[in-house]
């Protein structure tokens, strides 16, 4: 369940990611700034993304924050340095592989962030930025915790149940066999 939920993120992601660079990369090229915001702010608002997408972000092809959905959170021209560890990786891998799509899973249940991340390219195929979507693995935790408890909480009743009319059963078939022998 946690792999097919990872690989269902890994494609929305990647259809969201796609879908913004083109969107913003007018916007991102006439340098309007507004725009930008609010084609980042759609997807957030209608709920079009991935359960757990926590916020996009738009950056210039010198790895710093263009615009954000959280402009609280990444304020406009905050250095790639200053972003987590997970976006500035993701950053990075685009910048030796503009072409690539990056998709940075949790190795374990204990991370907090995924991120997906795709090249802006103008229409003369030059860089115009990134466009990155982090994801809170924490929503993937609950779920898959919440998918544990409902399985645990069927499984084993109905496995008592089972025993027990097994088990009764068994004894009603076996006792006239019992009298026989």
């Amino acid at each position: 369940a946690y792999v097919g939920m990872l690989r269902d993120t890994r494609q929305s992601a990647k259809t969201l990611t796609q879908v913004l660079s083109l969107s913003v990369r007018e916007p991102l090229v006439r340098d309007d700034l507004w725009r930008v915001y609010e084609a980042l702010r759609i997807p957030l608002a209608a709920g079009d993304g991935a359960p757990g997408l926590r916020s996009i972000l738009v950056l210039d092809p010198n790895l710093r924050v263009y615009a954000s959905s959280d402009p609280q959170q990444f304020p406009v021209l905050t250095p790639s340095a200053a972003l987590p560890t997970e976006l500035r990786a993701a950053a990075e891998a685009l910048r030796g592989d503009q072409r690539a799509f990056v998709f940075t899973s949790p190795d374990s249940l204990d991370a907090s962030l995924a991120v997906a991340g795709a090249a802006v390219m103008s229409e003369d195929d030059g860089l115009a930025g990134y466009v990155l979507a982090a994801y809170d693995a924490g929503t993937w935790r609950q779920r898959l915790y919440d998918l544990v408890a409902r399985v645990l909480l069927v499984s084993i009743p109905g496995l008592l149940l089972l025993l027990t009319l097994g088990w009764l059963w068994g004894n009603r078939i076996a006792q006239p066999l019992l009298s026989l022998a």
